[in-house]
């Protein structure tokens, strides 16, 4: 595969890193986690900074209580990592860019099978996961007050504070997570 020369971001540890032609090997979870740590979510209008890491270890939880499998877990703790390359844009906006939607399918894909091994989920598993997903994403429109149009209709709490954080205490548990979560998924 060519590639365009000038069409690579350079990333946190200094790698290049081409987000619409990936390859397995260039993807760093270092990187990843780095960056979905600083990136706020819903384009910026919260109450407070909410990162995308945040957002990962809200649906952590909210699988957790739930008492779900590992395997399910690691897939809610890392779902939204190829935003670390491409970016979190707001679901308005990216419903007019199915080529940009496709590239972050296509990135996810690589990053959960080429770069973590683990095998594709089941038509049930990514329903849970988009469940909590969904779940959490009305969560936080609730808490960081960015419903007040009401375009959620409703939301179920549990227990999680929706509460500023510093930067690299995300950064460091959802390192920690990822890690922790692929190890035991990888041997379950």
């Amino acid at each position: 595969m060519e590639r365009d020369h000038k069409a690579y971001i350079e990333t946190f540890t200094g790698k290049k890193f081409w987000p619409l032609q990936p390859l397995a090997s260039e993807i760093d979870l270092i990187d990843m986690v780095h960056a979905v740590s600083l990136e706020c979510r819903y384009g910026g209008h919260v109450k407070h900074m909410w990162s995308v890491g945040q957002h990962l270890l809200a649906v952590l939880q909210y699988l957790r209580m739930g008492r779900h499998s590992t395997y399910i877990q690691f897939l809610g703790v890392t779902h939204d990592l190829e935003e670390g390359y491409l970016k979190d844009i707001p679901k308005p906006i990216k419903d007019c860019m199915p080529e940009f939607e496709r590239a972050g399918k296509v990135l996810q894909d690589m990053i959960w099978h080429e770069y973590f091994g683990i095998r594709k989920p089941t038509e049930q598993e990514l329903a849970i996961l988009k469940r909590a997903d969904r779940e959490v994403l009305y969560c936080e429109a609730h808490y960081l007050e960015v419903n007040k149009t009401r375009w959620i209709p409703h939301y179920t709490a549990f227990d999680y504070e929706f509460e500023e954080r510093m930067t690299s205490e995300v950064k460091k548990e959802l390192l920690m997570e990822i890690k922790q979560l692929h190890r035991q998924a990888s041997l379950a």
